[in-house]
């Protein structure tokens, strides 16, 4: 593969989930690539050489008081960034002293001022690109009519790829006709789980962003949960465990951030896990799918899953219900499905079996990122003739 110019508003990291992939596509396949974002205040800095934040490094990281700096940075021309349009003479510096030449680009972006700032980028690295959408953070969708980045991001690209079906249906707005979906994935591994076993603790794990209403519903459920399962333990993995109820934080394990090793075998040592959202219908609710299900499903886990109707998680999971996921909006539907799973130990075995067959076929690693490489082949045959318009 030719060399890649990878192009995000977010950090190459496992901190958040389209970091984690793009870092897991790239670096960990040990492909050719540079990569430029200009945001590190949510989710810090890349994990990998050869990745550029376009930001100031006196970025301001208070609410108060950042319209003043933001304002004193574009008069003194601190910043990388005028608007939504890159600086001219830093980039093209950048571009020279670090020799950042690609052959084409893989561009991620969830709203339209990051799209208006990947078109200024494009329009400086000069090369056929593709576009893969994996989440949008507005609201009521994309409209073409008022979307003057996305518009020409979308139709200017040799690819457009998606993460699901409600983002697919976002972007044919913009005439899009022929795009794939391509899911989130996880490298393949050997389930060791090991089925519940009576007088043994039944053990449930939560990761990474938390949603309240199926935080609320577990504390809610959580004393009938107990009478029924004395020895139930709850494991929380990730860096918002600040963000439970403080009743939850008692009677929840917190092993902190851990090595990508310490969280798969922690993984491997539960039976059961948990989604509590997203619950609603905003714009996560609409668009979003938790990658972290590829980390359940690989290893075998069997989900409890309280998602709001209508949501792309649960068209992403309706295919599995009841076989691997539960659906568990009320304090009832949480005790019944942990029963169902639980009931023997073959009973829970079908369905960790269900739940590692659904993540071989649909969420390899080896296959979404020959599936993405194969696009940005294509777009290279295209040669340099896109047209960015800044």
């Amino acid at each position: 593969m030719k060399k890649v110019g990878i192009i995000t508003g977010m950090a190459m990291s496992r901190s958040h989930g389209t970091g984690a992939q793009v870092l897991r596509i790239f670096q960990e396949g040990n492909l050719p690539f540079f990569h430029l974002y200009w945001t590190s205040i949510y989710w810090g800095r890349s994990e990998c050489s050869g990745s550029f934040c376009l930001e100031d490094p006196r970025y301001w990281p208070w609410r108060r008081g950042r319209g003043f700096i933001t304002w004193l940075q574009r008069l003194t021309r601190l910043s990388w960034w005028q608007g939504n349009q890159i600086d001219p003479g830093k980039i093209q510096a950048l571009i020279q002293a670090e020799q950042l030449f690609c052959d084409v680009a893989y561009v991620v972006v969830v709203s339209e001022d990051e799209a208006q700032r990947a078109v200024s980028l494009l329009k400086h690295l000069a090369c056929p690109y593709v576009v893969n959408i994996m989440d949008i953070v507005h609201a009521d969708g994309l409209n073409p009519a008022d979307m003057p980045g996305f518009r020409q991001l979308l139709t200017q690209a040799a690819e457009v790829l998606s993460l699901n079906q409600a983002i697919k249906a976002e972007v044919e707005k913009f005439g899009i006709s022929h795009m794939e979906i391509l899911p989130f994935a996880q490298d393949v591994t050997q389930p060791t789980l090991a089925a519940p076993k009576p007088g043994l603790p039944l053990r449930i794990v939560m990761v990474g962003a938390v949603h309240d209403r199926g935080l609320q519903l577990l504390t809610q459920t959580w004393s009938s949960l107990v009478q029924h399962y004395p020895k139930v333990e709850l494991v929380y993995l990730g860096r918002h465990f600040h963000t439970l109820p403080p009743f939850l934080q008692k009677v929840t394990q917190h092993p902190g951030m851990v090595s990508v090793e310490t969280y798969n075998s922690i993984l491997a040592t539960c039976h059961l896990a948990y989604l509590t959202g997203p619950s609603e219908l905003n714009c996560f609710g609409r668009f979003s799918i938790p990658s972290r299900l590829s980390d359940f499903f690989m290893v075998g886990l069997p989900v409890l899953a309280c998602v709001a109707l209508g949501s792309a998680t649960k068209q992403f999971l309706d295919p599995l219900v009841p076989h691997c996921v539960r659906y568990t909006n009320k304090s009832s539907e949480l005790l019944q499905a942990i029963e169902d799973f639980t009931s023997s130990e073959k009973r829970w075995q079908a369905a960790s079996q269900q739940a590692c067959t659904f993540a071989l076929e649909n969420l390899s690693l080896d296959v979404v990122r020959t599936r993405i490489l194969e696009r940005l082949a294509s777009a290279c045959k295209q040669g340099s003739h896109l047209k960015i318009d800044v």
